[in-house]
């Protein structure tokens, strides 16, 4: 009886959060027109697509999957993985994995709309906890942000010319992400 409710309610990334209980779930608020809900907060873009078939903007953007050398350290590698966090203080970190030769983050988070300082704060301390010096880890994060745009216009350059629902919703996408990049 409660599943033809919850089909009321269509996503926004502005809308009201579903609240994970006990005993379900819940969702709260007053609405003036149409009753929205937040499905998932800390999703990009691309994510969202891959999980609920639609293009919608997010409040988040991850970096790309990358490796990094980094001169005199260990290589930095990245994921988009960011299923795999961890609660440090008042917000969500990526887990970090070491090796002999590599430092592993299960993502990186470039822009949070809601929280423009933290992405860097978070990545900063993940890298000074690893011994890089905060000047490198600052110079590796802008060049994590250059990286993803140009790999993002590239992405739009490739989908030139090339049709179907699918691909619009990419393109759709990669200028969403694209726009949080460049609002950052």
């Amino acid at each position: 009886m409660l599943m033809p409710m919850l089909e009321l309610a269509n996503h926004s990334d502005e809308g009201a959060p579903y609240v994970v209980m006990q005993d379900g779930v819940s969702l709260s608020g007053t609405f003036d027109d149409e009753v929205v809900a937040r499905y998932r907060h800390h999703m990009d873009a691309f994510h969202f697509f891959f999980n609920y078939h639609f293009a919608k903007p997010s409040r988040t953007t991850l970096s790309c999957d990358v490796n990094i050398d980094i001169p005199g350290f260990r290589s930095l590698r990245i994921s988009r993985l960011d299923g795999l966090s961890e609660a440090r203080k008042a917000y969500r970190v990526p887990q970090v994995s070491t090796s002999k030769n590599e430092i592993h983050l299960s993502f990186v988070e470039l822009v949070n709309l809601d929280e423009p300082n933290l992405p860097r704060k978070i990545f900063l301390e993940l890298l000074m906890e690893q011994g890089i010096p905060m000047s490198s880890a600052n110079q590796i994060f802008d060049g994590l942000l250059g990286h993803n745009r140009e790999v993002l216009q590239d992405f739009l350059k490739a989908c030139e010319g090339a049709e179907g629902l699918i691909i619009q919703n990419l393109k759709t996408i990669a200028a969403y992400q694209l726009a949080n990049l460049n609002q950052s």
